[in-house]
């Protein structure tokens, strides 16, 4: 049982990262095409060239207007998650400082305190 879940683990960290690897390759290809199109020449451009290089820079833009707010949410979604874990700690931290203080008192009091020798000897004594 223990080869095969070696091996079922090992098929799948294969997958993966070849699916990265295709991810990486698609997306090397696809912005080497859109910057050496956009490094073009506007002016140089036949018509029909302008007219795609115009829709290629409308779509960017269309993306990026898409995109932008997307991850800018993303980003306030992980400083509040972020900042909710170290509120968190905080506030565990101030509580075990109170905790260990009122353990101290307490151990302190049962060490040095002799109750016995001020009032005499307790009734269950």
């Amino acid at each position: 049982m223990d080869q095969f879940l070696a091996a079922l683990k090992q098929i799948i960290i294969q997958a993966i990262d070849w699916l990265f690897w295709l991810i990486s390759l698609g997306w090397n290809w696809s912005i080497g095409q859109i910057s050496r199109a956009l490094n073009l020449r506007f002016q140089s451009l036949p018509d029909w060239k302008a007219l795609l290089y115009a829709v290629l820079v409308v779509l960017l833009l269309y993306m990026a207007y898409l995109v932008i707010p997307r991850i800018l949410a993303a980003i306030v979604a992980i400083f509040r998650a972020v900042w909710g874990l170290v509120e968190t700690i905080v506030r565990i931290a101030i509580d075990l400082v109170w905790y260990i203080l009122i353990a101290y008192g307490i151990a302190l009091a049962i060490n040095t305190f002799n109750v016995g020798a001020l009032i005499g000897k307790m009734p269950w004594q």
